[in-house]
């Protein structure tokens, strides 16, 4: 018998995992969420015979299942002091391996996902539930054994209305260059949105040369945070990411950028572009600083 932990923030792929287990087992399964019933029923051998499911417990109880294996769903559980334990932890995919399970599961199931799995991504984002969802909706239009190409998909799904300046620039801080001209592109689809992601990139870099000058000058976080008008948790998130840049990269930004903003009020063709152009070279940037890291 084996005990096996599942853990993570993924609650859709934890229910995958766990309901594909309970299907396999011809037995049956039971499913404790009160650990004084679960207690109850193993001394009175009620037990044995199935897959035992326990939620929320912080410890690896001594079950009698004649055998069967028993999984604890549960984040607090010390693994390392317990034998006997098969770990399974489910974590937030990052771009490539949310592109990976996306193929993934489309072979599982016979679909052909490989030419809307970086669209389902840009979308999405890591939300494996949300993709379940929308890959279900172009299933049940193309059918099993299919090839799912990119008119079926702009045709059906719905883009997300939470796509917003922020997601542009949470991915240029992570030096995802392939992320953030996604969700750029995806903002300037329907409406030209310059004005706005480009106000949104300048206050970004602007916080981010006074934070340089505030470590330079040893200000403490909460003066810091106080003089940009900012929350802590904002300010610590900031403090994470203004290293990304030099000071100089970071005013040569906003130089570009008062120039975009010039550009779009003065009804000018090339705002869009020089934009997106800054945006990748903030993101090569970036990426560049996190690689010597």
């Amino acid at each position: 018998m084996a005990n096996v932990v599942v853990s993570g923030t993924d609650e859709f792929q934890i229910e995958m995992f766990v309901d594909g287990m309970a299907d396999s087992y011809l037995g049956g399964y039971a499913k404790y969420d009160d650990i004084n019933r679960l207690l109850i029923d193993n001394e009175y051998g009620k037990l044995v015979g199935k897959l035992v499911i326990v939620y929320g417990s912080d410890v690896i109880h001594d079950l009698d299942t004649g055998g069967f294996d028993v999984v604890y769903v549960s984040n607090s559980i010390r693994c390392d002091t317990c034998k006997n334990i098969v770990l399974n932890e489910f974590k937030p995919y990052d771009e490539k391996s949310v592109i990976r399970w996306i193929n993934d599961y489309g072979s599982s199931i016979g679909v052909d996902l490989t030419s809307v799995a970086k669209p389902l991504f840009i979308n999405c984002g890591n939300s494996t539930r949300k993709i379940h969802s929308e890959i279900q909706k172009l299933v049940q239009l193309s059918g099993f054994y299919s090839s799912i190409q990119m008119d079926l998909f702009k045709s059906v799904v719905c883009y997300s209305n939470a796509i917003t300046p922020s997601l542009v620039i949470d991915s240029m801080c992570s030096g995802n260059v392939h992320a953030c001209v996604g969700f750029y592109d995806k903002l300037q689809e329907r409406y030209d949105e310059t004005g706005w992601i480009a106000t949104y990139l300048h206050a970004f870099l602007q916080r981010c040369v006074k934070i340089h000058q505030f470590t330079s000058f040893r200000i403490d976080d909460e003066t810091a945070s106080k003089s940009l008008n900012i929350s802590k948790g904002q300010y610590y998130l900031l403090k994470k990411r203004y290293k990304l840049w030099t000071r100089e990269q970071l005013l040569d930004s906003i130089g570009v950028v008062n120039e975009v903003n010039r550009l779009h009020r003065e009804g000018t063709v090339g705002s869009e572009s020089l934009l997106e152009k800054q945006l990748i070279k903030l993101s090569l940037e970036a990426k560049k600083c996190l690689t010597r890291a």
